[in-house]
């Protein structure tokens, strides 16, 4: 289910897992860093919520790529979540390129430092 999950977090940049909560990747404007003459580029951070917010265009995904109707996808979803959470009530779980989820009173997250592919660009002041 997380190759799934991760796909859809990618591509629509928000995914929300019943009884965990919602994951949505936020994009920083870039940056322009006086002192050092660097045009810094965009960078990206994942943001977590514990809200839970019903998703059905998931639940179409998971459905469409599992070949599952919409009733069976969604109960899977739950499912997924649920165990998920019990998991994490046991032992911290690492989603490879997320982050890592883990339970202390409630669910926490630690986001995994997206790395830019875009490099700093120099910041010269022009005169003519």
């Amino acid at each position: 289910m997380f190759p799934l999950l991760t796909q859809y977090l990618l591509h629509n940049k928000k995914v929300s897992i019943p009884n965990i909560g919602s994951f949505i990747i936020e994009q920083q404007p870039a940056e322009l860093n006086f002192v050092d003459r660097l045009l810094l580029p965009p960078a990206y951070k994942i943001i977590f919520a514990n809200a839970n917010a019903e998703d059905e265009e998931l639940v179409s995904f998971i459905g469409d790529n599992s070949d599952l109707d919409q009733n069976t996808a969604r109960q899977k979803l739950e499912h997924f979540g649920a165990a998920l959470k019990n998991k994490l009530q046991e032992s911290p779980f690492e989603w490879n390129g997320i982050g890592k989820l883990e339970y202390k009173d409630s669910i926490v997250f630690h986001p995994k430092k997206i790395g830019n592919v875009l490099q700093p660009v120099a910041a010269n002041k022009v005169i003519r």
